[in-house]
């Protein structure tokens, strides 16, 4: 249970992070022009990362291995900060720069939000196993 404790204060950093990075895209409004095809490949990798960190969720927590589904959480927060870069990077590249690091920016703060509850949820879960020996010894 203490790796999944580890990894739920890790996503709770990242989440903190994540929040003052787009902070900063909100107050300053900056954003990169991609080439068109570069965008394509990077939009169908960042939809293929959410579905298969989607699975991999699914498919640990039917296993019932906190660690492995606490790493495959750390997956599923990438996929997320790569699809609000997708966002940013096609606003961009349609021309709407302002509206693109206001909306990214936004979207991205409550992602950092999510990822921040996820990773407090992590450190307070206690596992099922810890909780049933508990009950045996009262």
């Amino acid at each position: 249970m203490r790796g999944c404790r580890q990894v739920g204060v890790w996503i709770a950093l990242i989440g903190i992070s994540y929040f003052g990075v787009c902070l900063c895209m909100y107050v300053y409004h900056k954003t990169v022009t991609y080439p068109f095809y570069l965008l394509y490949g990077v939009a169908a990798a960042a939809f293929f990362k959410i579905g298969m960190a989607v699975y991999g969720i699914r498919t640990a927590g039917k296993q019932n291995q906190p660690l492995l589904s606490a790493l495959k959480w750390i997956g599923f927060v990438d996929a997320c900060v790569s699809i609000v870069a997708v966002q940013c990077a096609l606003l961009t590249w349609k021309g709407e720069g302002r509206a693109a690091s206001d909306s990214s920016a936004l979207l991205g703060m409550g992602c950092s939000v999510i990822f921040l509850g996820i990773g407090a949820a992590m450190f307070f879960r206690r596992g099922a196993r810890g909780a049933a020996g508990s009950e045996k010894k009262e």
